[in-house]
């Protein structure tokens, strides 16, 4: 058998694959879905009803929040968190990668549509400066 020949019969086997792979990977990301979107750390359980935030200041932390967090509340907790002086400016990076400064709500509210939280994403990533 040529190789040419033997690389279009892998290339076939290899296509025909492809589609139970993708069916795999669907059942498993069903599967996480139905969970209700849990998982468990060290015994305790997060909640699918939390935001996690990454906050960068003299190190990188994770706080949890509830999606609903106000800014104020936001920010006490990342102070509270590293026992900063207040006030503490928080910015978030936009979609061209600058750093953007979050002064209030609004600001707070399109910081986590820019994370894609009101698309589905539970991620908000933060830097801090005092």
């Amino acid at each position: 058998m040529s190789a040419q020949r033997r690389a279009s019969q892998d290339d076939m086997r290899y296509a025909a694959r492809q589609p139970q792979q993708q069916q795999a990977a669907l059942g498993r990301s069903n599967t996480l879905a139905s969970a209700g979107n849990r998982s468990s750390y060290g015994g305790g359980s997060i909640s699918g009803d939390k935001l996690k935030v990454k906050c960068h200041y003299t190190d990188t932390r994770i706080l949890m929040v509830p999606f609903s967090v106000t800014h104020s509340d936001l920010a006490s907790r990342i102070q509270k968190k590293f026992a900063a002086p207040a006030p503490l400016k928080l910015k978030y990076k936009d979609e061209d990668g600058e750093l953007v400064l979050i002064t209030d709500q609004e600001d707070l509210d399109v910081a986590m549509a820019a994370a894609g939280v009101d698309g589905g994403a539970d991620r908000l990533e933060v830097w801090c400066f005092p």
